[in-house]
Order: structure tokens, then C-alpha cells, then sequence
């Protein structure tokens, strides 16, 4: 039976999950996210590997802790928009992390957030507007600003290196990963050398071409799994932060 772990881009993830699902409360997404991961194991309809059914070695899942301890100014009002326990957002993904890292098998894999160049930009639409002269940057309001500058860093370079691991030590027999980004394909380079099976999930997203020559193949099950069906394929309590 080959071991299988399923590696997961938390920002990617909740991007594509809030477009595919709605918003839901953080607890509701970790379950959602386990029983997601989990469905790639008990849906392998494919037989991709031989072996027969896959067996689940572990989720890892990567991403950062919620944004505290930063204002920043709101342009259509002057007021300030602060990031910290107080702030919907903050409580909802620590409410997230904190759920995931109670589930069986899973791995939490922190990175940081570079937040010194944290700023609201007009968005796209709202910079045509005052460009063909529809509008002045004092009309614009709030839905016309977004948030830039909230970079992560460390999460891509702990994603390669638990492939690198996995892959290299043939700890598990095949790796999914749930992302897009092309900044992984010296990763999943080493994976292939290795002699492991290389899946890609990019859940209904535009994959590159780069990126996809180098996997071994698409296994994108967004569409038929049911986020608020609960099963046998949900985890229960018991794992933790890795660091």
C-alpha cells in the first residue's frame, strides 16, 4: 500500500476554497480542509501508483500565523485599520490554526510575515477609473482599496525542504500537492528523481505550462467533493505545530 502525503499551500488554499465554497468560521474550514486532503485518499479511483489503495502518511500543511501588532491607515478615511486580536480576521484564522493543529496526521508548518510594507493600493478597476476621468482618488471608498505587501516568507523554503526529505529518504511513495506556484518545481524535481509520484492539485486554478510538464499529473477533485458532507474521511484530535 503506498504512503502518500499531501502537502498544502495554506494561502492558495483559502483562496480557492472561499471561491469554491463560501466564507466559513475557522473551525469549519479546518475540518472542511482535513476531509479535502483526505478525500485524495480514499477517491483513488485511478490506481496511480501500484499498490492498490493509497495510505495516508501525514498533511502538511503551510502557512503563517495571523497578522498582529500592525495599523495601517485607511485612505477613503484617515482612520486606521489595525491587525491583532481584536480584528475578525485575526480571530477567524487563529481559530483555523488552532482547530488544524488538533487533527490526526496533521503537520502545521509556520513561516512569517514580512509586515513593514503592509499598505491599501486602489484597486485595478477603481486606478481605470481615475485614469479615464470617472472618478478622483477623494471619491474613492473602501471597496475601491485593497490590501498589499503581506509577503510570506519561509513558507516556500519549508515546503522544499519536506519534499527534498520525503523524497530523498523514500519516507512516502508519493507526494500531492495542493498549490500552483512555480516557485516548487525544483522541488518537485528532486521528488521525481527520487523515484516519487508527483500529483498536482490546483483546485480548478490556471496551471502554468512550466509547472505542468513537470509534475506527474493533475489530480484536481474540487468539483465532485462535497465540503459539508462529514464522513469517515474527517480527523479527529491529536497532532501539532512543527516548527
Amino acid at each position: 500500500m503506498p504512503k502518500t502525503a499531501i502537502l498544502v499551500d495554506g494561502g492558495f488554499y483559502q483562496r480557492r476554497a472561499n471561491l469554491a465554497w463560501g466564507s466559513i468560521s475557522g473551525k469549519d474550514r479546518a475540518d472542511e480542509l482535513v476531509r479535502y486532503a483526505r478525500y485524495h485518499i480514499v477517491k483513488n479511483n485511478r490506481k496511480r501508483l501500484e499498490g492498490d489503495k493509497r495510505s495516508l502518511y501525514r498533511i502538511f500543511y503551510y502557512d503563517c500565523p495571523p497578522l498582529n501588532g500592525r495599523s495601517v491607515v485607511q485612505p477613503w478615511n484617515g482612520r486606521q485599520t489595525t491587525f491583532g486580536k481584536s480584528n475578525p480576521v485575526y480571530q477567524r484564522k487563529a481559530e483555523f490554526l488552532d482547530e488544524l493543529a488538533r487533527k490526526t496526521k496533521v503537520a502545521l508548518r509556520m513561516g512569517q510575515i514580512a509586515k513593514e510594507k503592509i499598505r491599501y493600493v486602489p484597486t485595478e478597476q477603481a486606478m481605470k477609473d481615475i485614469m479615464n476621468g470617472r472618478r478622483t482618488y477623494d471619491q474613492l471608498g473602501r471597496g475601491d482599496f485593497e490590501i498589499v505587501g503581506m509577503k510570506q516568507t519561509g513558507v516556500d523554503m519549508k515546503i522544499g525542504l519536506d519534499v527534498a526529505s520525503l523524497a530523498q529518504g523514500r519516507v512516502v511513495d508519493q507526494i500531492i500537492l495542493i498549490a500552483d506556484d512555480t516557485d516548487f518545481i525544483p522541488a518537485i524535481k528532486v521528488a521525481r528523481r527520487a523515484g516519487v509520484d508527483f500529483l498536482l492539485d490546483p483546485m480548478g486554478n490556471h496551471v502554468n505550462n512550466e509547472l505542468l510538464l513537470q509534475v506527474d499529473d493533475i489530480e484536481d477533485l474540487h468539483e465532485s467533493f462535497q465540503p459539508n458532507v462529514t464522513g469517515n474521511c474527517l480527523a479527529d484530535a491529536g497532532s501539532g505545530v512543527v516548527h
